[in-house]
C-alpha cells in the first residue's frame, strides 16, 4: 500500500477486480503479460507500470513487505524518470 500511495500522486491508475473477465479483455496486452509474468507473483496487489499510451511496460511491482515496496518504489521512479527522458 505505501507504494501505492506514494505513486497515486504522479500516475493514473487502473483498477482490475479479480475475477472480471469481461474488464480483463479491455486490458492493454503489455499489462496482461505482465500480470501474468513470474515477477508478478501469485498475490495481489501488483502494480504495472507503463508508458502513457500503455504500449511499453516501465516497471512491475509486486506485492512485497514494506521494504521490498520501498525497493521497488525507488526503482520504479528512476524508470520512469528514464523513460520520459527526466
Amino acid at each position: 500500500m505505501a507504494a501505492i500511495k506514494k505513486l497515486r500522486s504522479k500516475a493514473v491508475f487502473v483498477y482490475l477486480p479479480t475475477g472480471d473477465k469481461e474488464k480483463w479483455k479491455t486490458m492493454p496486452e503489455v499489462v496482461k503479460t505482465a500480470l501474468q509474468s513470474p515477477e508478478a507473483g501469485k498475490t495481489i496487489p501488483i502494480i504495472a507500470i507503463t508508458d502513457a499510451e500503455s504500449t511499453k511496460l516501465i516497471y512491475l511491482i509486486p506485492h512485497g513487505s514494506e521494504k521490498e515496496l520501498k525497493k521497488h518504489y525507488r526503482e520504479a521512479k528512476k524508470k520512469i524518470r528514464e523513460a520520459v527522458g527526466k
